[in-house]
């Protein structure tokens, strides 16, 4: 890694002095102590309490080629628990190029930017998973706001073998983020074509998908909204549903609400994911949705059938509170109860209650202090003990 960065540096220089290119580098790095007690409420009884140290090193660079050209990429070095992941030593590769892409804007005003970006994301965090995406995106000034179209390659498997062109999976997306009022407003529509799901098959799993994104102040009182349904149709051969069906329907509602008095920003917020049982699928709230910041539920553990939070109503009540310049306190209640008939999701619930302060020690250090507490009610078969984490993390940003 030493030698890459190097080289990476010796690359950056060049180019700076060779194209009068300027280079942006922006990131942070955190060091966080975590003390556990059955983070995943696993209902084995026989658990220990533990604890670990990790840390992370995010480093986002630009290089400025013009006022019209650039290039951004991003790495994220040694994200690992101490000594490693491992358990053992951890090793001196643990780097990884997260983004790289480039970007032009012509004389009208239009933005074309290609290649490893962040996709997955639109209007709020809610139904959000944002992750690298291999895109080519599009985004044109309008007298109403600004338009935007994507094309995205999701899985490339086209070779010198017959009909392989056919098991690739594309997507297409065109959105918009305009005005109405005070209100912003923003929607989007989409459609994935996937061949890859079965390579001995001519099949297709498409889909269509429909968001939109509403946010607002006014005076004291803001809110943020989006409405996501996504429609998936089964070719009729190997690719179907997990239930067996040859399309599925699902959607899911969030709305958050809050006051700004001061130093004092109270809020509630609902959620809300549709379940198709018969296609065995749940709507899913995404890794990157979690109320405003739940310590366990949708991270420890998950809830509601799916690898972070969905398929259930999910509602709670927080508050943002900033004592001075340099201190503030965060706190959250939040409640979940299953929508799916399945006996195994079926009317359970969670219980996720949260807190953190935060002192900045100067503009670029910050010291944060945290916790967590969560309880499940199984509607069948038996509860787990409740499960708790604590956390104390130094930040550097820059």
């Amino acid at each position: 890694m030493k030698k890459f960065m190097v080289a990476l540096l010796a690359v950056l220089m060049l180019s700076s002095a060779a194209w009068a290119a300027s280079v942006e580098v922006d990131g942070s790095y955190y060091v966080r102590g975590r003390y556990f007690s059955n983070p995943g409420l696993d209902l084995e009884d026989d658990y220990d309490p533990f604890s670990n140290y990790d840390h992370e090193l995010d480093l986002w660079s630009q290089i400025n080629v013009s006022d019209t050209t650039f290039v951004r990429f991003r790495f994220e070095i040694a994200d690992e628990n101490w000594p490693g992941d491992g358990g053992g030593i951890a090793s001196d590769d643990n780097l990884e190029v997260q983004r790289v892409w480039g970007g032009h804007t012509f004389t009208n005003g239009t933005k074309f930017e290609f290649g490893k970006m962040t996709g997955g994301t639109w209007a709020t965090s809610f139904a959000e998973a944002g992750e690298a995406r291999y895109r080519l995106k599009l985004t044109q000034p309008l007298p109403i706001g600004t338009l935007l179209a994507i094309i995205e390659k999701k899985a490339e498997n086209g070779s010198s073998v017959e009909d392989s062109e056919k098991n690739d999976s594309d997507a297409y997306y065109v959105g918009l983020v305009t005005k109405a009022g005070n209100i912003n407003v923003k929607p989007l529509v989409g459609y994935i074509n996937d061949g890859s799901q079965d390579l001995t098959d001519d099949g297709y799993r498409n889909t269509f998908l429909f968001q939109l994104g509403l946010d607002g102040t006014f005076g004291i009182i803001g809110f943020e909204s989006e409405f996501d349904y996504t429609n998936i149709n089964y070719d009729d051969g190997a690719d179907v549903s997990p239930g067996g069906e040859d399309s599925a329907s699902l959607f899911g509602l969030y709305f958050d609400v809050y006051a700004q008095l001061d130093a004092l920003k109270p809020g509630v917020f609902f959620a809300y994911g549709s379940v198709d049982d018969d296609a065995g699928l749940v709507f899913n709230f995404g890794d990157d949705f979690d109320g405003h910041g739940a310590e366990m539920i949708g991270n420890e553990f998950a809830f509601g059938g799916v690898d972070a939070i969905g398929g259930a109503t999910y509602f709670g009540a927080y508050v943002n509170f900033a004592a001075s310049d340099a201190l503030s306190f965060f706190g959250q209640i939040g409640y979940a109860q299953g929508n799916s008939d399945h006996p195994t999701i079926e009317d359970d619930t969670a219980l996720d209650i949260s807190a953190r302060g935060a002192y900045k020690i100067t503009d670029a250090v910050t010291y944060t202090v945290g916790g967590g507490y969560a309880s499940v009610d199984r509607d069948a078969g038996d509860d787990p003990d409740p499960g708790y984490k604590l956390y104390h993390k130094l930040a550097i940003s820059f």
